[in-house]
Parts: C-alpha cells; sequence; structure tokens
C-alpha cells in the first residue's frame, strides 16, 4: 500500500485556482499535476463549502473576482444549454458577445 502523500497548502490553493477560476476540468489538472485521482475534487468541494482552512485566501468567499467569474461560467452553461435546446446554431462567440451587453 502506497504512503499517504501530503501537499502543501499554496500547492492546494493553486489546484483549485486552476479549476475555479481558469475553467480548467478536474481530471485534467489532477493528469497535469500529478495528484492522485479524486483528491483535487475534494479540495474544489472543501473550497466551494468553505471549510478547509488551506483554501482561504484569494480564493475564500470574500473574494468578488472569483466569484464573479464563476457566475459569468454559470451563465455561459446557460446559454450553451439554450442554443441546444433551441437548436439555435449562433457561433458561440456572438453569444459570449450578446451576453457581455446584457
Amino acid at each position: 500500500m502506497r504512503a499517504k502523500r501530503k501537499y502543501d497548502p499554496e500547492f492546494k490553493r493553486e489546484a483549485v485556482r486552476l479549476v475555479v477560476e481558469e475553467g480548467l476540468r478536474i481530471r485534467e489538472v489532477e493528469r497535469n499535476l500529478g495528484i492522485t485521482h479524486g483528491v483535487l475534487k475534494d479540495w474544489v468541494r472543501k473550497h466551494r463549502d468553505h471549510k478547509d482552512a488551506a483554501q482561504v485566501g484569494p480564493l475564500g468567499p470574500q473574494s468578488s473576482d472569483a466569484e464573479l467569474k464563476q457566475l459569468r461560467r454559470k451563465q455561459m452553461r446557460s446559454l450553451r444549454s439554450l442554443c441546444v435546446q433551441t437548436g439555435c446554431y449562433i457561433p458561440i462567440q456572438s453569444c459570449i458577445n450578446a451576453a457581455e451587453r446584457c
């Protein structure tokens, strides 16, 4: 059995930032950083629940930039979903431009 690997808080913060702020997929970040499968998902969940002290800081609940980026990503997902549901075939850049004008 492998020994449990320890990650320092700065490493955790950066990995979570890549997922939360940059919008990268968890599996992709785990693979790129060599993180054990499933560990990053827990870090992100704890960050979103604000339970892990290692995640408090620039990514904490007081970070309006992170919240704004998260809301924009959510808005884009909704737009994409709406386009798929209605069958509209507008290039995604047009959807982005339309969303920014609102």
